[in-house]
């Protein structure tokens, strides 16, 4: 084995750690990655409290137009029906369920005879009579009306009722008209030729 000789200088200094220096700026941002599935739906909330909306109701008030009835003798509870063969009352379209008020104004003369006003059923016969609320009238009809004024003043108002399935006819209309009983030649009702009657009914659509 051969020697190696190494020449050292006199004096060896070893260096120490330096300090750090200051990070460099940052680099770019790198491409945002595809999105993640969707999650599941949470739980539904509380119920607020705001209220619902309301029912917008429809108003029938225009004039009868059925002129000055003159109700000959009848027998029975008859319909009042006037010029052109126009009943007294109205037929509207509406649905059961639906709530009308009702009311009617207009000019009488004699005391021989009694007036109520009925709802039909569908197939036109007799569902209830105002009276009575009932297909059985009261025996001299509705009470306000009563044709002895003087003696038994009738004091009148609005009236409310429900429709029911069976007052609704095929074409989906509901009617409310006047019929009377008893009367003669001197008996009438007027409902136009200047003095005009009204059958108002207002119908709020709340049915099926």
């Amino acid at each position: 084995m051969s020697t190696v000789t190494v020449d050292l200088p006199p004096t060896v200094t070893v260096a120490t750690n330096g300090i750090q220096g200051p990070p460099g700026p940052a680099g770019p941002a790198g491409a945002t990655g595809p999105a993640g599935p969707k999650g599941d739906t949470g739980p539904q909330g509380p119920a607020g409290t705001g209220g619902g909306g309301g029912v917008i109701p429809i108003f029938y008030d225009d004039p009868v137009a059925a002129g000055i009835i003159t109700l000959n003798t009848a027998a029975n509870w008859t319909t009042v029906t006037g010029t052109g063969g126009k009943h007294v009352g109205r037929t509207i379209p509406a649905a059961a369920g639906d709530v009308i008020q009702w009311s009617a104004s207009f000019l009488r003369i004699d005391t021989t005879f009694f007036l109520d006003a009925v709802i039909r059923a569908s197939d036109g016969s007799i569902s209830r009579f105002v009276s009575s609320s009932t297909n059985t009238p009261n025996a001299e009809g509705y009470a306000p009306w009563y044709p002895q004024s003087q003696s038994f003043p009738g004091v009148t108002g609005s009236r409310t009722f429900t429709i029911q399935p069976g007052e609704i006819d095929t074409s989906g209309n509901f009617t409310l008209e006047m019929v009377y009983k008893g009367g003669d030649s001197s008996s009438r009702v007027y409902f136009g030729d200047g003095y005009d009657g009204y059958w108002t009914i207002t119908r709020w659509p709340i049915g099926a």
